[in-house]
């Protein structure tokens, strides 16, 4: 790739097309990690106890899958402008035919369609129902773990300490998750019951009475004294 940098640096226009590739690109993998984190979070029920902080998770994991289809989108426009790898429109688009590193190269560009479908899926979750949805967008995780080897492998900066190690790090943080998720989905083996879960307590100062409980006490007298008893 020293070659590309020579090419730019003598070419403003080239050296501004590199660094919009490089950067775009960059930002596309930084969004669709948190995405896949916040994703899997929410999946492995790690956020069940808090609706609330569920629901704003849920919106900004919608934000930055967009986040992640608008920069790879910057990412593929800014390539067709790179002079040094001179790709054609039919070259960005079927997976392995750059001629620079083809096997890396191709495996991002398989990941950019998994993205592009399956990022937009969850405006079609209440057509295609939410079991189906959930089932097509567990691919993600495949398209993320794709784009992570296209950063290594073809990126300018994929064997840089300062790119590398956080990936790597993402990486393996989205791969605890998974296995979280997969554990929490998995079946019980035989003769093991889940335990059930625990109604949360009533809000406010309601409480139940001896009404609603015959021959018992309400729950706010107990340990008062009996009276006329």
């Amino acid at each position: 790739m020293s070659a590309a940098l020579a090419a730019a640096a003598r070419d403003p226009t080239q050296y501004a097309a590199w660094l919009t590739a490089r950067a775009a690109g960059v930002a596309a993998l930084v969004a669709l990690t948190l995405t896949v984190w916040l994703g899997l979070a929410c999946a492995g029920g790690l956020l069940r106890r808090r609706p609330q902080l569920r629901q704003q998770v849920g919106v900004v994991h919608e934000m930055l899958a967009l986040a992640a289809i608008a920069a790879l989108a910057v990412h593929v426009l800014a390539l067709l402008l790179d002079g040094w790898l001179r790709p054609s429109v039919v070259q960005l688009l079927v997976p392995f035919a750059v001629d620079h590193a083809p096997l890396w190269t191709g495996l991002g560009q398989i990941a950019g369609y998994g993205v592009l479908l399956l990022g937009p899926s969850f405006y079609l979750r209440k057509r295609i129902g939410a079991r189906r949805w959930r089932s097509i967008h567990r691919f993600t995780t495949v398209a993320f773990l794709l784009a992570v080897g296209h950063a290594i492998g073809a990126g300018t900066d994929g064997r840089s300490a300062w790119l590398l190690l956080p990936v790597l790090g993402g990486t393996a943080v989205a791969v605890v998750l998974a296995a979280i998720r997969v554990r929490r989905a998995a079946p019980l083996r035989p003769g093991r019951t889940r335990a059930p879960r625990t109604p949360p307590a009533p809000a406010g100062p309601t409480r139940a009475r001896a009404a609603d409980q015959p021959g018992g006490e309400p729950v706010w007298a107990e340990g008062r004294p009996r009276v006329g008893r």
